[in-house]
């Protein structure tokens, strides 16, 4: 099967996640109510780790594939200073993850497992240390920000980020609406939704019962959660790994190939779930 790559599809994707981030940001700031912003927060949440998707369609060359300069340029303004992450330093810790998956030479898994004392990527594992895991990622989050490379990378993508903010900012202004919710909104989304979607995503991908050469898996959800959680086809990760220049928008088709079963692992249930405690449950679709 042919698969086919446009240097507008991924752009267009793009622009309807930033059209999402604004509407949500402005609208935020025109409503008083916190349960609201809590809400908006979770919206923001989402597309701003759908950025982070197409930051690492870009480390691949899947963003514009024609263009490598503009790739690289989308990929820093519009993605990557979303996440605090520039392309370059992110494609030199993910190329070797791909290269060299899951030994000491895969800088991702040694960063995971490295002094690791809370044993927080071993799994499957009991349901209250998934809870613990997962309760703890906002914290490892923002400790990740401080790392020494990363910091590197903020400095990189910086500019890019408050020259975001400031034209947000003044959207809201011009909307007569209140910076204060707006932000308010932008908080939830960065230190409590942002880091759980972060964290949900990475063991998903190739964490669990996972006993293939690969160990990575593709999973399906429903549409309202797969744009929730799992945006862009990221979910697809098995066979993202097996087709790394493929870009997301036509990763189903090749997906279907792999698994022509169309038999699918998930998080939740599935042939290989993390949980310890659940009875497996294969998910046809």
């Amino acid at each position: 099967m042919k698969y086919k790559t446009h240097d507008l599809n991924a752009i267009l994707y793009l622009s309807l996640d930033w059209f999402v981030i604004v509407s949500t940001f402005i609208l935020a700031a025109q409503i008083q109510n916190h349960l609201y912003h809590v809400l908006f927060g979770l919206l923001l949440a989402s597309r701003i780790h759908a950025l982070g998707v197409f930051l690492h369609e870009a480390v691949h060359g899947n963003l514009v594939p024609h263009n490598s300069k503009l790739n690289t340029l989308l990929g820093n303004i519009f993605c990557g200073s979303m996440v605090f992450l520039s392309v370059d330093h992110y494609r030199s810790g993910h190329l070797p993850h791909h290269q060299y998956l899951f030994t000491d030479s895969d800088p991702d898994w040694k960063r995971k497992t490295k002094n690791n004392f809370l044993k927080l990527w071993i799994f499957p594992m009991e349901r209250k240390k998934l809870f613990l895991n997962f309760l703890l990622s906002p914290f490892f989050f923002i400790a990740d920000l401080f790392r020494q490379s990363r910091m590197n990378s903020i400095r990189d993508v910086g500019l890019y980020f408050i020259s975001i903010n400031v034209i947000l900012i003044s959207l809201v202004k011009i909307s007569n609406g209140e910076i204060y919710n707006a932000f308010f909104s932008y908080g939830v989304a960065y230190f409590i939704f942002l880091p759980l979607m972060t964290r949900l995503r990475q063991v998903v991908e190739h964490f669990g019962n996972i006993d293939d050469d690969i160990r990575a898996r593709d999973i399906i959800l429903i549409k309202p959660l797969q744009y929730l959680f799992f945006p862009h086809c990221i979910s697809l990760h098995k066979t993202h790994h097996l087709n790394s220049h493929i870009p997301f928008y036509e990763l189903k088709k090749k997906s279907l190939e792999i698994n022509s079963e169309k038999i699918y692992d998930s998080f939740f249930w599935g042939k290989k779930p993390i949980f310890t405690e659940l009875r497996p449950r294969i998910n046809v679709c």
